[in-house]
């Protein structure tokens, strides 16, 4: 387990005197604590709290991943943002495509008139045939078979 430097030592059965394990600065906050919807999104307030382990007590960030669970990268990258912009950087931000499709409008109404005939086609079956229409149409061919959001259940069968 990681302790913050002068942390007081450890006690028989290994817990520090005192000192709150890491792990209850990883726990899952309270929603209200969430800076946004996504229910995966850390607050600033939460990824400060596991990168001051880093920037305050040097615990390498090879560590914390390992002791965190968080990748690596996404590690580096916050420590990347503090260092060039300060705490506030590590409030979470809306993506700036958010709520936009990279699917053509033509595409999607294709996708979903497929997806209401009966039976529905497979979802391999519906990537080739998308895949054909966008070719034809001189539109981008997506890469993967077409989201299970345009075949969902919203969608109404007459």
């Amino acid at each position: 387990m990681l302790e913050p430097r002068g942390a007081p030592p450890r006690t028989q059965h290994g817990s520090s005197a005192g000192v709150a394990p890491l792990s209850t600065a990883t726990s899952k906050p309270s929603p209200a604590a969430r800076a946004s919807p996504c229910s995966d999104v850390m607050s600033g307030e939460e990824r400060w709290r596991i990168l001051r382990l880093h920037v305050e007590d040097q615990i390498p960030l090879t560590a914390l991943a390992k002791e965190t669970g968080i990748g690596l990268r996404t590690l580096q990258r916050w420590n990347q943002l503090y260092r060039d912009h300060g705490i506030t950087a590590l409030d979470p931000h809306p993506r700036a495509d958010a709520g936009t499709r990279r699917t053509a409008a033509e595409l999607v109404a294709f996708i979903e008139r497929l997806a209401l005939t009966k039976p529905r086609p497979a979802l391999a079956t519906l990537h080739r045939l998308v895949s054909t229409e966008a070719k034809r149409q001189g539109l981008a061919v997506p890469a993967t078979p077409p989201s299970e959001t345009l075949c969902s259940p919203s969608i109404q069968r007459s």
